[in-house]
C-alpha cells in the first residue's frame, strides 16, 4: 500500500486539467492491440456510475463465433522517458484493481466496465481488453501474451475547483484511538485564512491528566486542491504546522464532505517530523466520521 503522502501527491501536481469526467486522458499504446484476430475494441470512454469512476470499452466480436472475453484495471507507473509504452519491468510493477468478464455473441459489440482507481489516489492506470482468465500478477513475460485485445494507459489528474470546507469531528484510528478535529479551509493555497486543529491522545500521559492530548495547529500550506467525483467533494493538502508547540512537523490530509448527515464524511491525515535523517510518523488515521460533519461550501 502506498503511504498516504504519496497518494496525495499526484493530486496536488495541479498541472493541466482534462475535460473528461474524471479528469482522465489516454495514452496510446499501438503495439499492445491487434494480437487477437475477429476482436477490437472500438472505443474506451472514462465515465462515472453511481459515482464510481469506470472505464466502458466497447468491445467488437466479428469471429463468428461466441467468446468470452474480459477486462481489467491497473495501478501503473507512466513509462520512463515520456514513452507510451511500459517496459517489462513496468509492467511487472503494476497492481491489479479490478476486473469483469462476459461473453459476446457472434458478430455483436458489447460495453464492458471495469472500476478505475480514483483520482485521488494514483496518477497512472492501465485497463486491458484480453481473452481468457484475468491476471492479477505479472511476472516475467506472462502479460496477456497472444491474448491481449487492447492494452491502454491512462492519466488520472483531478480537475481543480475552486471553494472551501468547514467543519470537523471525531474518527479512530486502526487501534482505536480517537482523534479530533476542526478547520477552516480554503482551496488556494495562498489564502491567509487557512485554519487546522487536530487533537488526540499522549502516549506518554495518563488519561485525564492536564496534558493527556497531543495538540497539532497547522501553520501554512504548502499545497491544496479540491475536486469533486459523483456527489462526493474532496480537500487534499500538505502542510506544516506545531505538534504541542513545537514547529518542525509536517502534515498532509485528504477531507470529504459526501453529504448529509456528515456520517458518509472521511479524513485522512498524517503527521509526520525528521528525526535523525528519518522520517517519523506521529499520526496516521483513515476513516469516516464518527461525530461530526464536514461541508463544502462552493464560495471562498
Amino acid at each position: 500500500m502506498r503511504s498516504l503522502k504519496n497518494v496525495l501527491a499526484p493530486t496536488l501536481r495541479r498541472i493541466k486539467l482534462l475535460a473528461l469526467v474524471c479528469g482522465l486522458s489516454l495514452m496510446s499504446m499501438a503495439s499492445a492491440q491487434a494480437q487477437v484476430p475477429g476482436l477490437r475494441v472500438e472505443s474506451f470512454t472514462p465515465t462515472t456510475l453511481n459515482g464510481v469512476p469506470v472505464v466502458v470499452a466497447n468491445v467488437c466480436n466479428d469471429t463468428g463465433v461466441a467468446v468470452t472475453v474480459g477486462i481489467a484495471s491497473y495501478v501503473a507507473e507512466e513509462p520512463a522517458g515520456g514513452g507510451s509504452i511500459p517496459s517489462q519491468d513496468e509492467l511487472d510493477k503494476q497492481v491489479f484493481f479490478a476486473s469483469g468478464q462476459t461473453t459476446i455473441p457472434a458478430n455483436t459489440c458489447v460495453p464492458l466496465v471495469v472500476a478505475v482507481p480514483p483520482c485521488a489516489q494514483v496518477d497512472v492506470f492501465q485497463v486491458d481488453v484480453f481473452t481468457g482468465g484475468v491476471i492479477e500478477v505479472f511476472k516475467g513475460s506472462n502479460y496477456y501474451a497472444g491474448r491481449l485485445i487492447l492494452g491502454q494507459l491512462f492519466t488520472n489528474e483531478c480537475p481543480h475547483i475552486e471553494g472551501r470546507m468547514t467543519g470537523g469531528g471525531s474518527v479512530f484510528t486502526s487501534a482505536g484511538v480517537r482523534v479530533t478535529h476542526g478547520f477552516q479551509l480554503r482551496c488556494d493555497v495562498d489564502d491567509p485564512r487557512q485554519n487546522l486543529e487536530i487533537n488526540y491522545p499522549r502516549s506518554d500521559s495518563s488519561k485525564g491528566s492536564k496534558n493527556d492530548q497531543n495538540n497539532f495547529k497547522l501553520e501554512s500550506l504548502t499545497s491544496v486542491t479540491c475536486f469533486q467525483i459523483g456527489d462526493t467533494f474532496y480537500l487534499a493538502a500538505i502542510g506544516t504546522g506545531t505538534l504541542n508547540g513545537v514547529s518542525g512537523y509536517s502534515i498532509s490530509f485528504v477531507l470529504t464532505d459526501a453529504g448529509e448527515p456528515g456520517t458518509n464524511d472521511r479524513a485522512q491525515i498524517i503527521i509526520t517530523h525528521m528525526e535523525n535523517g528519518v522520517q517519523v510518523t506521529d499520526l496516521y488515521v483513515s476513516n469516516t466520521l464518527e461525530k461530526g460533519n464536514q461541508q463544502w461550501h462552493p464560495e471562498m
